[in-house]
């Protein structure tokens, strides 16, 4: 997909006449088929790369080695710098824009800071990173096993590399989503690429609204935020929790700042960590709503997104 100016206007246009929940569920549609396209075009070229690689050692164990490899590096930055120009377009425009709905309705003027770029920039590059690796998470270790056992019958490397190439377009295909694609997965994968990457852009735009408001609200010099979540049948426990806990809104710039500027994805997740309301029940402790709020921010606990979907 190339987003075009026509959609980068018309999805800016929409924070305006529709409103924020619109721009984050374009923001978030838009990331999605980003990664979603980049995963199919890049699982495929690693497929052929790695299968070549395997197939010019001397033994399958060597060729399977080879073959692992080849696939970690080319699926652990599956953006081509084409599509992570893309993101930064998309996420640029809605913070952007985001950014002025709020100083409208805080009435003042802003312009975007250092640390708005900071978040901008993390949002852009590193998002898709930002909870995990699909080929570290659940493929790597499968095709290892399935490797190894192909391995033990002593097959030779020009009959395990025609094998494993069958055996990585049926594994990566289950992630594909395309009308030749198997529906169902299985249980011990999280889910297919659609879901995975629906999780990744959710967090990439939920976040991007929730820090603009932070940087904004600090900027109108507002002192304390509350987390307000809407309470029906569909809000999760962990936010059923949060709901009332009130921070301030020092604490949740300077959580911005240290996501914003944290060195890798790892470090995102132990900044922002998510936790089941039980885990941050105990964090939280038995004492009165401020002690509470207090323990829970310092645990990194306080800006949504709080979980995946």
């Amino acid at each position: 997909m190339v987003l075009k100016p026509d959609t980068y206007n018309a999805l800016i246009k929409r924070v305006d006449d529709i409103g924020l929940d619109v721009a984050v569920s374009d923001l978030t549609l838009t990331l999605s088929e980003i990664l979603n396209e980049s995963w199919v075009e890049t699982s495929q070229e690693a497929i052929e790369e790695s299968i070549e690689k395997m197939a010019k050692k001397k033994t399958f164990k060597s060729g399977l080695a080879a073959l692992l490899l080849t696939l970690g590096k080319k699926l652990d930055s599956f953006l081509t710098a084409k599509q992570l120009k893309e993101i930064e377009i998309v996420v640029n425009g809605i913070y952007t824009s985001l950014k002025e709905v709020h100083s409208r309705n805080f009435e003042i003027s802003t312009n975007i800071i250092k640390l708005d770029k900071q978040v901008i920039n993390m949002a852009s590059l590193e998002g898709p990173y930002w909870i995990g690796n699909l080929y570290n998470s659940h493929l790597s270790a499968r095709i290892g096993d399935i490797g190894r056992l192909i391995a033990e019958s002593g097959i030779s490397v020009e009959q395990g590399s025609t094998l494993m190439k069958d055996v990585l377009n049926k594994e990566f295909s289950l992630f594909g989503g395309g009308s030749d694609f198997p529906t169902k997965i299985p249980s011990q994968f999280a889910g297919s690429i659609d879901n995975y990457t629906k999780i990744l852009s959710t967090n990439v735009a939920v976040r991007s609204r929730n820090f603009a408001f932070i940087t904004t609200a600090n900027q109108a010099k507002i002192e304390t935020l509350e987390f307000s979540a809407v309470m029906d049948d569909r809000t999760s426990q962990i936010c059923q929790f949060m709901n009332g806990k009130r921070f301030s809104t020092s604490q949740g710039v300077s959580l911005v700042s240290k996501v914003a500027t944290a060195i890798s994805p790892e470090k995102v997740k132990e900044l922002t960590p998510w936790v089941s309301r039980k885990e941050a029940e105990a964090i939280a402790g038995d004492g009165e709503l401020e002690e509470q709020s207090e323990n829970l921010a310092n645990g990194g606990i306080m800006i949504p997104p709080l979980h995946g979907l």
